[in-house]
């Protein structure tokens, strides 16, 4: 069989990955529904454990993996898959025991000890989440695309029967952790019989040279991974301590990902890495920044206009899927928004697929030096809004100095290296989209159906205003015009499609 296009592989774990992303985006709507502000906010203590400590075990394993299977001749690689097997148990095993030992010291630090149970309860959960992760690797290499949307999916929507019947019985925080914790370990059990039946389990004898290989590879950027981890968190980790479980329920509402980046990321991100270690071992680094600008340019027209949106209609988002009490957090979301428009480039991609995984150390250690410090100068005068400005400031210069080392190791000039101009343009219509559509919220109508009708005439006026000053290539609109037939969308819309696609 043919394998796909770098755009159709993407395109369908992008697609996968929304509804994954999407029903994972509906729990803390409906948690902050049925929990109080207090038990959110612990509930989130918990959770950021978790986000610390997951990143942080399993990068430098899981970026090996591509690394060494594009290199690899297919007898050696059964080798590998085994010591990655191996490699996430081990590593899922330490974190869950640190987080399950140092319960009483972190929620100690949170200055809340009921926390303690909660997070002891969260560390089963964690292990058997990072030891089932070797599983998302190996189907993209196998090119098992559906396979991984489907695993994916199944895996979110039946966190919520795990979840709504522990509060339904009442077993509380842990008893949530330890439903989802039960479901993980299903998952796990499922992906070794999948691994075992998939690959010949033929010449396992452990080869030291190949465990060093990929040891001198992983830990590196797992090293690096953990200090960029830090860095990224430590905004809220200084929240999570500076403030009550109440105030930060309030800023974790603020501090909300909205789907779009990482259906994008966690998409395009696996697919670049084997695409790019594939050219580097071949010199290609031509084809690596070709192939970078157009995903910066595919992912800018989608990120962008959601960057305008959310940023002119962020107080009824956050009133129409958190309620008015989380209002508070309204000023907190804006600055992070800032973020969102940084998700469009992952520096790091390039020097690990060329082997310098020593720059994206670097990289993560100024940024965590810089959201650390800052958090904890501005927490005080600026309250929510300090640690917020912090991890801004910390991601914008990690991004200035890791783009540097990429242009350095490419050749490529600053000019040459981003499509600046389209993403410059994507903005400025985004921009002008989102105003011309922010009338619709002065209609006599609840605010739902506002904000409904305010999203329905932005995308109306961006894509009209995308086709028509052709922000979009000809692939794109082919590319389009594939997803609403198989979408279903009506007729007229997909003629205005065909006629801009001819285009010339």
């Amino acid at each position: 069989m043919m394998r796909r296009t770098l755009t159709e592989r993407a395109g369908v774990l992008a697609g996968g990955n929304a509804l994954n992303i999407l029903a994972l985006f509906f729990m803390p709507l409906i948690l902050t529904r049925i929990l109080s502000k207090e038990l959110f906010g612990i509930y989130n203590q918990a959770t950021l454990m978790g986000n610390i400590l997951y990143p942080i075990f399993t990068a430098g394993i899981a970026a090996s993996i591509y690394y060494f299977h594009a290199s690899l001749e297919p007898a050696r690689r059964p080798t590998l898959i085994a010591q990655s097997i191996a490699g996430f148990f081990c590593l899922g095993l330490v974190a869950a025991a640190l987080l399950y030992s140092g319960s009483g010291p972190i929620a100690g630090l949170f200055h809340n000890p009921g926390a303690s149970p909660v997070l002891r309860a969260y560390s089963l959960y964690l292990f058997f989440f990072i030891a089932g992760d070797v599983l998302f690797p190996y189907l993209v290499l196998f090119d098992h695309i559906r396979w991984a949307v489907l695993a994916g999916l199944l895996e979110a929507l039946l966190r919520y029967p795990a979840v709504l019947l522990a509060v339904h019985f009442g077993f509380g925080l842990p008893g949530i952790f330890i439903g989802l914790a039960a479901l993980m370990a299903l998952k796990y059990a499922l992906t070794l019989g999948f691994l075992t039946r998939k690959v010949r389990w033929q010449d396992l004898r452990p080869r030291p040279g190949l465990i060093s290989a990929q040891v001198r590879y992983a830990a590196p950027l797992g090293v690096s991974n953990a200090i960029g981890t830090l860095g990224q968190y430590a905004n809220r980790a200084v929240a999570a301590g500076g403030l009550t479980a109440t105030q930060y329920a309030v800023y974790t509402v603020g501090s909300i990902q909205f789907p779009v980046s990482s259906i994008f990321n966690k998409a395009i991100r696996p697919i670049l890495r084997e695409e790019f270690s594939r050219a580097g071992s071949e010199g290609r680094h031509a084809d690596i920044v070709a192939v970078w600008r157009e995903s910066v340019r595919k992912q800018s027209l989608i990120v962008n206009p959601l960057f305008a949106f959310l940023m002119l209609f962020a107080g009824p988002v956050i009133e129409v899927l958190y309620t008015s009490a989380y209002l508070e957090s309204v000023p907190v979301f804006r600055v992070l928004l800032v973020l969102l428009l940084q998700t469009v480039v992952s520096f790091s991609i390039i020097p690990e697929s060329l082997g310098r995984t020593d720059i994206t150390l670097r990289a993560s250690a100024i940024s965590l030096i810089v959201s650390l410090g800052l958090s904890l100068v501005l927490i005080r005068p600026l309250g929510l809004l300090g640690p917020a400005i912090a991890i801004v400031a910390a991601t914008y210069l990690n991004g200035w100095y890791s783009m540097g080392w990429v242009r350095r190791l490419t050749g490529v000039s600053y000019r040459h290296l981003f499509p600046w101009q389209e993403m410059g343009r994507i903005l400025g219509v985004s921009m002008a989209s989102a105003a011309a559509a922010y009338p619709a919220l002065w209609a006599p109508l609840p605010l739902m159906a506002r904000l409904g009708g305010a999203g329905v005439l932005f995308s109306a006026v961006y894509l009209f205003a995308a086709l028509r000053l052709k922000l979009l290539t000809h692939e794109d609109r082919a590319f389009l015009r594939q997803v609403f037939e198989r979408l279903r969308v009506p007729r007229p819309l997909l003629r205005i499609l065909d006629h801009a696609t001819q285009e010339r």
